[in-house]
Protein backbone atom coordinates (compact mmCIF):
# COMPACT_ATOMS: atom_id res chain seq x y z
CA UNK A 1 0.00 0.00 0.00
CA UNK A 2 1.52 3.32 -0.64
CA UNK A 3 1.06 5.91 1.68
CA UNK A 4 1.92 10.15 0.55
CA UNK A 5 4.90 11.70 0.97
CA UNK A 6 6.18 14.26 3.83
CA UNK A 7 4.37 17.10 4.40
CA UNK A 8 6.59 20.31 3.48
CA UNK A 9 4.20 23.20 2.89
CA UNK A 10 0.30 22.38 1.98
CA UNK A 11 -1.17 23.10 -1.38
CA UNK A 12 0.17 25.41 -3.74
CA UNK A 13 -2.86 26.50 -5.00
CA UNK A 14 -4.22 27.92 -1.54
CA UNK A 15 -0.90 29.80 -1.72
CA UNK A 16 -1.56 31.42 -5.11
CA UNK A 17 -4.71 32.69 -3.07
CA UNK A 18 -3.38 34.35 0.19
CA UNK A 19 -0.67 36.32 -2.67
CA UNK A 20 -3.03 37.52 -4.86
CA UNK A 21 -5.15 38.33 -2.10
CA UNK A 22 -2.12 40.23 -0.32
CA UNK A 23 -1.25 41.71 -3.94
CA UNK A 24 -4.25 43.41 -4.55
CA UNK A 25 -4.15 44.36 -0.98
CA UNK A 26 -0.85 46.19 -1.52
CA UNK A 27 -1.98 48.22 -4.87
CA UNK A 28 -5.41 49.13 -3.24
CA UNK A 29 -3.21 51.27 -1.08
CA UNK A 30 -0.73 52.10 -3.42
CA UNK A 31 -3.73 53.69 -5.48
CA UNK A 32 -5.19 54.95 -2.15
CA UNK A 33 -2.15 56.41 -1.42
CA UNK A 34 -1.31 57.68 -4.91
CA UNK A 35 -5.07 59.43 -5.03
CA UNK A 36 -4.48 61.09 -1.83
CA UNK A 37 -0.82 62.74 -2.98
CA UNK A 38 -2.44 63.52 -6.33
CA UNK A 39 -5.74 64.84 -5.47
CA UNK A 40 -4.18 66.73 -2.51
CA UNK A 41 -1.78 68.75 -4.80
CA UNK A 42 -5.13 68.96 -7.32
CA UNK A 43 -6.68 70.87 -4.09
CA UNK A 44 -4.03 72.96 -2.88
CA UNK A 45 -3.78 74.31 -6.00
CA UNK A 46 -7.16 74.96 -6.58
CA UNK A 47 -7.02 76.37 -3.15
CA UNK A 48 -3.94 78.66 -3.53
CA UNK A 49 -6.07 79.68 -6.94
CA UNK A 50 -9.12 80.72 -5.00
CA UNK A 51 -7.12 81.85 -2.83
CA UNK A 52 -5.68 84.09 -5.06
CA UNK A 53 -8.23 85.45 -6.42
CA UNK A 54 -10.24 86.16 -3.25
CA UNK A 55 -6.88 88.03 -2.31
CA UNK A 56 -7.40 90.03 -5.75
CA UNK A 57 -11.10 90.96 -5.11
CA UNK A 58 -9.64 91.72 -1.42
CA UNK A 59 -7.43 94.28 -3.26
CA UNK A 60 -9.70 95.91 -5.20
CA UNK A 61 -12.26 96.23 -2.30
CA UNK A 62 -9.27 97.96 -0.42
CA UNK A 63 -8.82 99.85 -3.69
CA UNK A 64 -12.52 101.10 -3.29
CA UNK A 65 -12.69 102.25 0.43
CA UNK A 66 -8.61 103.79 0.28
CA UNK A 67 -10.45 106.25 -2.49
CA UNK A 68 -12.92 106.93 -0.13
CA UNK A 69 -10.38 107.87 2.54
CA UNK A 70 -8.30 109.55 0.10
CA UNK A 71 -10.38 111.58 -2.01
CA UNK A 72 -13.92 112.36 0.03
CA UNK A 73 -14.68 113.34 3.63
CA UNK A 74 -15.08 110.19 4.94
CA UNK A 75 -11.91 109.85 6.74
CA UNK A 76 -11.78 106.56 7.85
CA UNK A 77 -12.70 103.12 6.64
CA UNK A 78 -12.41 99.62 7.68
CA UNK A 79 -10.54 96.83 4.90
CA UNK A 80 -11.91 93.47 5.38
CA UNK A 81 -9.12 90.59 5.01
CA UNK A 82 -11.26 87.93 6.85
CA UNK A 83 -10.75 84.37 5.49
CA UNK A 84 -7.16 85.05 3.83
CA UNK A 85 -4.56 82.30 4.48
CA UNK A 86 -1.78 84.61 3.91
CA UNK A 87 0.46 87.77 5.33
CA UNK A 88 -0.31 91.53 4.71
CA UNK A 89 2.09 93.49 5.68
CA UNK A 90 2.36 97.75 4.63
CA UNK A 91 5.71 98.44 2.95
CA UNK A 92 7.56 101.70 1.72
CA UNK A 93 8.01 100.45 -1.83
CA UNK A 94 8.46 103.36 -4.24
CA UNK A 95 8.61 106.60 -5.98
CA UNK A 96 7.52 108.67 -8.54
CA UNK A 97 9.89 111.39 -10.04
CA UNK A 98 7.81 114.13 -12.12
CA UNK A 99 9.73 116.17 -13.91
CA UNK A 100 8.40 119.46 -16.21
CA UNK A 101 10.41 121.09 -18.40
CA UNK A 102 9.95 124.40 -20.29
CA UNK A 103 13.00 125.83 -22.32
CA UNK A 104 16.33 125.62 -19.78
CA UNK A 105 14.27 125.38 -16.79
CA UNK A 106 13.23 122.43 -15.00
CA UNK A 107 10.85 121.68 -12.10
CA UNK A 108 10.90 117.96 -10.65
CA UNK A 109 9.28 116.41 -7.13
CA UNK A 110 10.16 113.05 -6.09
CA UNK A 111 7.08 111.57 -3.77
CA UNK A 112 7.56 108.62 -2.38
CA UNK A 113 4.57 106.10 -1.90
CA UNK A 114 3.75 103.05 0.28
CA UNK A 115 1.93 99.86 -0.50
CA UNK A 116 -0.45 97.26 1.28
CA UNK A 117 0.84 93.81 0.55
CA UNK A 118 -0.96 90.19 0.17
CA UNK A 119 0.95 87.33 -0.28
CA UNK A 120 -0.39 83.68 0.23
CA UNK A 121 1.32 80.89 1.31
CA UNK A 122 1.84 79.87 -2.62
CA UNK A 123 4.00 82.83 -3.00
CA UNK A 124 1.17 84.95 -4.68
CA UNK A 125 1.76 88.82 -4.32
CA UNK A 126 -0.96 91.48 -4.78
CA UNK A 127 -0.81 95.23 -3.90
CA UNK A 128 -2.31 98.11 -3.44
CA UNK A 129 0.34 100.86 -4.92
CA UNK A 130 0.14 104.39 -5.82
CA UNK A 131 -3.93 104.44 -6.16
CA UNK A 132 -4.09 100.95 -8.41
CA UNK A 133 -3.92 97.22 -7.58
CA UNK A 134 -0.72 95.48 -9.43
CA UNK A 135 -0.06 91.51 -9.13
CA UNK A 136 2.87 89.49 -9.66
CA UNK A 137 3.31 86.93 -12.35
CA UNK A 138 5.86 84.61 -14.31
CA UNK A 139 8.48 87.21 -16.00
CA UNK A 140 6.39 89.92 -14.86
CA UNK A 141 3.45 91.89 -13.54
CA UNK A 142 0.20 93.24 -14.47
CA UNK A 143 -2.51 95.91 -13.11
CA UNK A 144 -5.59 95.10 -12.29
CA UNK A 145 -6.98 98.27 -11.86
CA UNK A 146 -5.26 101.32 -12.60
CA UNK A 147 -4.29 104.34 -10.38
CA UNK A 148 -5.47 107.83 -10.88
CA UNK A 149 -3.75 109.48 -13.36
CA UNK A 150 -5.25 111.01 -16.97
CA UNK A 151 -3.52 112.90 -19.67
CA UNK A 152 -6.65 114.80 -20.95
CA UNK A 153 -7.16 117.52 -22.88
CA UNK A 154 -3.53 119.12 -22.87
CA UNK A 155 -3.78 118.20 -19.10
CA UNK A 156 -1.65 116.04 -17.24
CA UNK A 157 -3.21 115.24 -13.58
CA UNK A 158 -2.66 112.45 -10.67
CA UNK A 159 -4.05 112.05 -7.48
CA UNK A 160 -1.67 109.60 -5.63
CA UNK A 161 -2.19 107.65 -2.20
CA UNK A 162 0.61 107.16 -0.17
CA UNK A 163 -0.13 104.38 2.35
CA UNK A 164 2.11 103.91 5.45
CA UNK A 165 1.94 101.74 8.56
CA UNK A 166 3.54 98.89 10.44
CA UNK A 167 1.33 96.09 9.83
CA UNK A 168 2.85 92.60 8.63
CA UNK A 169 1.61 89.24 9.16
CA UNK A 170 -1.98 87.61 8.93
CA UNK A 171 -4.64 89.98 9.70
CA UNK A 172 -8.93 90.25 9.72
CA UNK A 173 -8.96 94.17 9.08
CA UNK A 174 -7.19 97.20 8.51
CA UNK A 175 -8.25 100.29 9.51
CA UNK A 176 -7.16 103.21 6.97
CA UNK A 177 -7.21 106.87 8.17
CA UNK A 178 -6.68 110.17 6.16
CA UNK A 179 -3.69 111.73 7.31
CA UNK A 180 -5.37 115.86 6.32
CA UNK A 181 -2.45 117.74 7.40
CA UNK A 182 0.17 115.72 5.65
CA UNK A 183 -2.01 115.39 2.16
CA UNK A 184 -2.72 119.64 2.07
CA UNK A 185 1.28 120.25 3.20
CA UNK A 186 2.31 118.11 0.47
CA UNK A 187 -0.17 118.87 -2.22
CA UNK A 188 0.25 122.59 -1.61
CA UNK A 189 4.28 122.49 -2.23
CA UNK A 190 3.59 120.64 -4.92
CA UNK A 191 1.08 122.52 -6.67
CA UNK A 192 3.85 125.62 -5.78
CA UNK A 193 6.60 123.76 -7.88
CA UNK A 194 4.27 122.72 -10.73
CA UNK A 195 3.05 126.30 -10.90
CA UNK A 196 6.47 127.77 -10.82
CA UNK A 197 6.15 130.57 -13.79
CA UNK A 198 9.66 129.34 -15.12
CA UNK A 199 8.14 126.30 -16.02
CA UNK A 200 4.91 127.48 -17.31
CA UNK A 201 4.11 126.56 -19.74
CA UNK A 202 5.58 123.20 -20.22
CA UNK A 203 7.20 121.92 -23.35
CA UNK A 204 7.45 118.09 -21.68
CA UNK A 205 6.61 116.57 -18.85
CA UNK A 206 8.35 113.32 -17.47
CA UNK A 207 6.84 110.98 -15.04
CA UNK A 208 9.12 107.97 -13.78
CA UNK A 209 8.04 105.31 -11.77
CA UNK A 210 10.98 103.27 -9.35
CA UNK A 211 8.32 99.71 -8.59
CA UNK A 212 8.89 96.31 -8.65
CA UNK A 213 5.98 96.60 -10.53
CA UNK A 214 7.55 98.62 -13.06
CA UNK A 215 6.74 96.65 -16.35
CA UNK A 216 2.93 96.62 -15.22
CA UNK A 217 3.54 100.79 -14.81
CA UNK A 218 5.27 100.17 -18.54
CA UNK A 219 1.74 98.74 -20.12
CA UNK A 220 -0.23 101.37 -17.95
CA UNK A 221 1.23 104.26 -19.50
CA UNK A 222 0.80 102.68 -22.83
CA UNK A 223 -2.63 101.72 -22.96
CA UNK A 224 -3.57 104.61 -20.83
CA UNK A 225 -1.75 107.61 -20.58
CA UNK A 226 0.17 107.43 -23.98
CA UNK A 227 3.30 109.75 -25.32
CA UNK A 228 6.51 108.04 -25.58
CA UNK A 229 7.31 105.07 -23.11
CA UNK A 230 10.44 103.69 -21.86
CA UNK A 231 10.81 100.71 -19.29
CA UNK A 232 14.60 100.17 -17.62
CA UNK A 233 15.36 96.54 -16.03
CA UNK A 234 18.31 97.87 -14.43
CA UNK A 235 16.73 100.28 -12.54
CA UNK A 236 13.55 98.84 -11.93
CA UNK A 237 11.62 102.12 -13.35
CA UNK A 238 9.08 103.08 -16.30
CA UNK A 239 9.15 106.54 -17.75
CA UNK A 240 6.47 108.17 -19.76
CA UNK A 241 7.21 111.40 -21.57
CA UNK A 242 4.31 113.66 -22.85
CA UNK A 243 5.06 116.60 -25.20
CA UNK A 244 3.12 120.04 -25.64
CA UNK A 245 2.21 120.33 -29.15
CA UNK A 246 4.82 122.48 -31.08
CA UNK A 247 7.27 120.40 -29.10
CA UNK A 248 9.72 117.56 -30.33
CA UNK A 249 8.20 114.31 -30.70
CA UNK A 250 10.78 111.07 -32.32
CA UNK A 251 10.63 110.74 -35.69
CA UNK A 252 12.08 108.35 -38.51
CA UNK A 253 12.78 109.09 -42.14
CA UNK A 254 13.19 106.18 -44.54
CA UNK A 255 12.41 105.14 -48.57
CA UNK A 256 11.19 108.93 -48.63
CA UNK A 257 8.85 108.27 -45.65
CA UNK A 258 8.50 110.00 -42.46
CA UNK A 259 6.91 107.96 -39.33
CA UNK A 260 6.03 109.36 -35.72
CA UNK A 261 6.77 107.17 -32.82
CA UNK A 262 3.28 108.56 -30.54
CA UNK A 263 0.06 109.64 -31.92
CA UNK A 264 0.32 112.86 -33.85
CA UNK A 265 -1.21 115.50 -35.84
CA UNK A 266 0.99 117.00 -38.77
CA UNK A 267 1.24 119.95 -41.32
CA UNK A 268 2.27 119.55 -45.04
CA UNK A 269 3.79 123.00 -46.33
CA UNK A 270 4.65 123.42 -49.93
CA UNK A 271 7.18 126.09 -49.48
CA UNK A 272 8.20 127.18 -52.85
CA UNK A 273 8.10 125.42 -56.49
CA UNK A 274 10.80 126.91 -58.78
CA UNK A 275 10.56 124.82 -61.89
CA UNK A 276 11.05 127.27 -64.93
CA UNK A 277 13.77 128.08 -68.09
CA UNK A 278 14.23 130.66 -69.57
CA UNK A 279 13.49 130.93 -73.40
CA UNK A 280 13.96 134.17 -75.44
CA UNK A 281 12.02 137.12 -73.16
CA UNK A 282 10.10 134.94 -71.57
CA UNK A 283 9.86 132.63 -68.56
CA UNK A 284 8.14 129.06 -69.18
CA UNK A 285 7.03 127.33 -65.77
CA UNK A 286 6.81 123.49 -65.72
CA UNK A 287 3.73 122.41 -64.29
CA UNK A 288 3.89 120.84 -61.21
CA UNK A 289 1.65 118.61 -59.09
CA UNK A 290 1.58 117.03 -55.63
CA UNK A 291 0.17 113.96 -53.37
CA UNK A 292 0.13 113.40 -50.10
CA UNK A 293 0.36 109.62 -49.01
CA UNK A 294 -0.80 108.83 -45.59
CA UNK A 295 -0.23 104.84 -44.98
CA UNK A 296 -0.45 103.90 -48.62
CA UNK A 297 -3.29 106.34 -49.65
CA UNK A 298 -2.96 109.00 -51.62
CA UNK A 299 -4.20 112.42 -50.64
CA UNK A 300 -4.98 115.28 -53.44
CA UNK A 301 -5.34 118.31 -51.38
CA UNK A 302 -4.20 121.03 -53.76
CA UNK A 303 -5.10 123.70 -54.92
CA UNK A 304 -8.41 123.17 -54.19
CA UNK A 305 -8.30 122.43 -50.72
CA UNK A 306 -10.60 118.63 -51.39
CA UNK A 307 -8.15 115.90 -50.55
CA UNK A 308 -10.26 112.96 -52.17
CA UNK A 309 -10.92 114.45 -55.30
CA UNK A 310 -7.67 112.73 -57.24
CA UNK A 311 -5.69 114.49 -59.73
CA UNK A 312 -7.69 116.44 -62.32
CA UNK A 313 -8.30 114.83 -65.76
CA UNK A 314 -6.15 117.68 -66.87
CA UNK A 315 -3.48 117.57 -64.65
CA UNK A 316 -2.66 121.57 -65.11
CA UNK A 317 -5.43 122.38 -63.65
CA UNK A 318 -3.82 121.33 -60.12
CA UNK A 319 -0.66 122.88 -61.24
CA UNK A 320 0.78 124.38 -58.30
CA UNK A 321 4.03 125.86 -60.42
CA UNK A 322 1.31 128.47 -61.87
CA UNK A 323 3.01 131.63 -61.44
CA UNK A 324 -0.29 133.63 -60.58
CA UNK A 325 -1.50 130.57 -58.33
CA UNK A 326 0.92 131.98 -55.23
CA UNK A 327 3.71 130.14 -53.90
CA UNK A 328 2.50 128.41 -50.81
CA UNK A 329 0.06 125.43 -49.81
CA UNK A 330 -0.87 123.87 -46.20
CA UNK A 331 -2.61 120.60 -45.79
CA UNK A 332 -3.41 119.70 -41.82
CA UNK A 333 -3.44 116.18 -41.37
CA UNK A 334 -5.38 115.50 -38.30
CA UNK A 335 -5.83 112.72 -35.65
CA UNK A 336 -3.08 110.35 -36.40
CA UNK A 337 -1.75 107.18 -34.87
CA UNK A 338 1.54 106.48 -34.19
CA UNK A 339 3.11 104.32 -36.74
CA UNK A 340 1.47 106.12 -39.44
CA UNK A 341 3.72 106.85 -42.76
CA UNK A 342 3.83 110.01 -44.86
CA UNK A 343 5.74 111.08 -47.75
CA UNK A 344 4.69 113.82 -50.38
CA UNK A 345 4.72 113.04 -54.00
CA UNK A 346 5.86 115.58 -56.60
CA UNK A 347 5.21 114.79 -60.17
CA UNK A 348 6.37 117.12 -62.92
CA UNK A 349 4.61 117.03 -66.56
CA UNK A 350 5.88 117.53 -70.30
CA UNK A 351 3.63 120.44 -72.01
CA UNK A 352 3.45 121.10 -75.41
CA UNK A 353 4.92 124.63 -76.86
CA UNK A 354 1.36 125.84 -78.01
CA UNK A 355 -0.62 125.38 -75.05
CA UNK A 356 1.55 127.86 -73.00
CA UNK A 357 -0.65 130.88 -71.93
CA UNK A 358 0.77 134.26 -71.11
CA UNK A 359 -0.54 135.42 -67.54
CA UNK A 360 -0.25 139.04 -68.73
CA UNK A 361 2.34 139.74 -66.28
CA UNK A 362 6.08 140.59 -66.28
CA UNK A 363 9.17 139.37 -63.98
CA UNK A 364 12.65 141.02 -64.04
CA UNK A 365 15.59 139.11 -63.97
CA UNK A 366 18.88 140.27 -63.49
CA UNK A 367 20.65 140.02 -66.63
CA UNK A 368 17.57 139.81 -68.81
CA UNK A 369 15.52 142.08 -68.17
CA UNK A 370 11.84 142.61 -68.27
CA UNK A 371 10.68 138.93 -68.85
CA UNK A 372 7.03 137.41 -69.75
CA UNK A 373 5.85 134.89 -67.63
CA UNK A 374 3.88 131.55 -69.25
CA UNK A 375 2.32 128.84 -68.02
CA UNK A 376 1.09 125.76 -69.07
CA UNK A 377 -2.37 125.65 -70.77
CA UNK A 378 -2.76 121.44 -70.92
CA UNK A 379 -0.16 118.94 -70.32
CA UNK A 380 1.02 115.98 -72.34
CA UNK A 381 2.56 113.26 -70.32
CA UNK A 382 4.05 112.45 -67.28
CA UNK A 383 7.74 113.73 -66.96
CA UNK A 384 9.47 112.82 -63.40
CA UNK A 385 7.29 110.95 -61.10
CA UNK A 386 8.47 111.36 -57.43
CA UNK A 387 7.19 109.27 -54.20
CA UNK A 388 8.54 106.60 -51.82
CA UNK A 389 9.47 103.86 -54.45
CA UNK A 390 9.49 105.81 -57.41
CA UNK A 391 12.50 107.69 -58.10
CA UNK A 392 13.94 107.86 -54.75
CA UNK A 393 17.37 109.36 -55.52
CA UNK A 394 15.50 112.47 -57.10
CA UNK A 395 14.27 113.14 -53.31
CA UNK A 396 16.32 114.86 -50.43
CA UNK A 397 15.12 114.40 -47.39
CA UNK A 398 16.65 116.32 -44.55
CA UNK A 399 16.09 116.99 -40.89
CA UNK A 400 17.93 119.54 -38.42
CA UNK A 401 21.51 119.53 -38.19
CA UNK A 402 21.93 117.82 -41.73
CA UNK A 403 24.27 119.45 -44.16
CA UNK A 404 22.59 120.74 -46.99
CA UNK A 405 24.72 119.27 -50.09
CA UNK A 406 26.53 120.62 -53.32
CA UNK A 407 23.62 121.06 -55.51
CA UNK A 408 23.89 122.62 -58.92
CA UNK A 409 22.94 126.06 -59.26
CA UNK A 410 19.85 127.51 -59.76
CA UNK A 411 18.71 129.00 -63.02
CA UNK A 412 18.99 133.01 -62.41
CA UNK A 413 14.95 133.25 -62.59
CA UNK A 414 14.75 130.73 -60.05
CA UNK A 415 14.92 130.95 -55.84
CA UNK A 416 18.17 128.64 -54.78
CA UNK A 417 17.69 126.76 -51.57
CA UNK A 418 19.27 129.16 -49.67
CA UNK A 419 16.26 131.65 -50.63
CA UNK A 420 13.26 129.48 -50.54
CA UNK A 421 13.98 128.24 -46.68
CA UNK A 422 15.57 131.48 -45.51
CA UNK A 423 17.07 131.23 -42.07
CA UNK A 424 16.24 127.52 -41.93
CA UNK A 425 19.65 127.25 -43.22
CA UNK A 426 22.69 128.87 -41.37
CA UNK A 427 26.14 130.26 -42.14
CA UNK A 428 27.95 126.69 -42.32
CA UNK A 429 24.99 124.92 -44.68
CA UNK A 430 23.10 123.03 -42.49
CA UNK A 431 19.85 123.14 -41.63
CA UNK A 432 18.44 124.93 -38.95
CA UNK A 433 14.92 122.91 -38.00
CA UNK A 434 12.83 122.01 -35.10
CA UNK A 435 13.23 118.02 -34.25
CA UNK A 436 9.89 117.51 -35.11
CA UNK A 437 10.48 118.81 -39.13
CA UNK A 438 11.35 117.29 -41.86
CA UNK A 439 12.25 119.49 -45.47
CA UNK A 440 11.66 117.49 -48.69
CA UNK A 441 13.74 118.73 -51.64
CA UNK A 442 12.69 117.66 -55.47
CA UNK A 443 14.75 117.44 -58.46
CA UNK A 444 12.12 117.87 -61.39
CA UNK A 445 13.69 118.77 -64.20
CA UNK A 446 16.55 115.55 -64.66
CA UNK A 447 15.71 111.89 -64.18
CA UNK A 448 17.94 109.81 -62.03
CA UNK A 449 19.39 112.48 -60.77
CA UNK A 450 22.11 111.26 -58.26
CA UNK A 451 22.35 113.85 -54.54
CA UNK A 452 26.20 112.69 -53.93
CA UNK A 453 27.38 113.88 -57.36
CA UNK A 454 25.54 117.07 -58.14
CA UNK A 455 27.81 120.11 -57.49
CA UNK A 456 28.54 120.97 -60.85
CA UNK A 457 26.78 124.45 -62.33
CA UNK A 458 24.74 121.82 -65.05
CA UNK A 459 23.49 119.55 -62.17
CA UNK A 460 20.26 119.04 -60.12
CA UNK A 461 19.70 121.82 -58.14
CA UNK A 462 17.03 120.06 -56.22
CA UNK A 463 15.01 123.32 -55.52
CA UNK A 464 12.13 122.49 -58.12
CA UNK A 465 10.10 121.86 -55.04
CA UNK A 466 10.64 122.13 -51.69
CA UNK A 467 8.22 120.89 -48.67
CA UNK A 468 7.91 121.56 -45.30
CA UNK A 469 6.72 118.53 -43.09
CA UNK A 470 6.13 119.32 -39.59
CA UNK A 471 5.18 116.84 -36.49
CA UNK A 472 2.80 117.65 -33.80
CA UNK A 473 2.30 115.05 -30.70
CA UNK A 474 -1.76 114.84 -31.14
CA UNK A 475 -2.90 115.35 -27.21
CA UNK A 476 -5.98 117.23 -28.11
CA UNK A 477 -5.02 121.05 -27.72
CA UNK A 478 -5.09 123.56 -30.16
CA UNK A 479 -3.30 125.45 -27.87
CA UNK A 480 -0.23 124.98 -26.47
CA UNK A 481 -0.39 127.69 -23.58
CA UNK A 482 -3.37 125.54 -22.16
CA UNK A 483 -0.76 122.36 -21.16
CA UNK A 484 -0.87 122.24 -17.75
CA UNK A 485 0.46 119.96 -14.91
CA UNK A 486 -1.36 119.26 -11.62
CA UNK A 487 -0.08 116.08 -8.97
CA UNK A 488 -1.66 116.08 -5.51
CA UNK A 489 -1.21 113.44 -3.07
CA UNK A 490 -3.69 112.05 -0.21
CA UNK A 491 -1.86 110.24 2.82
CA UNK A 492 -3.59 107.27 4.49
CA UNK A 493 -2.07 105.61 7.19
CA UNK A 494 -3.11 102.33 7.68
CA UNK A 495 -3.38 99.88 11.35
CA UNK A 496 -4.48 96.14 11.82
CA UNK A 497 -8.01 96.75 13.05
CA UNK A 498 -8.07 96.10 16.90
CA UNK A 499 -11.21 94.94 16.87
CA UNK A 500 -10.47 91.98 14.21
Amino acid sequence: MFGRGPATGGDPRGQSEVVGLALLFGFTLLTAVGVVLVGGTAMDALEGSASLQQAENSMREADARLSQVAFSTNDAHTIDFSGQAGDVRVTDSGNVTVTVVNGSDTCTAQIGFGSIEYQNRNGDLVTYQAGGVWKRVDGGSVMLSPPDMQYRNGTFSFQLVNVSGSVEGPVESLRANRNAEASRDQSEQLRRTFGDPACNPPDEVVVTVDSKYYRAWGDYFREYVGGNVSTDPADGTASVELISVGSSVSISGENNTVESSSDFSATVEVLGTELSGISGDSILYGPTTFDVTVNGTELTPWPDGDPDDGLAADPAEDDLNDPTAGEQFVYDLRNRSSGTTITVGATSWECSSWYWEDTGQDRYVEGYGDLDQYRCGAVTDERIAIDSDSNSDNLVLLQDGERVPDFGEAGPEQRNLTEVLGDRINDTGHVQLSANEVVFLYELSKADADPDNADDADDPDYNDAVVLLTIEEDNGVEDPESFAVHVSTNHVEVTADSES
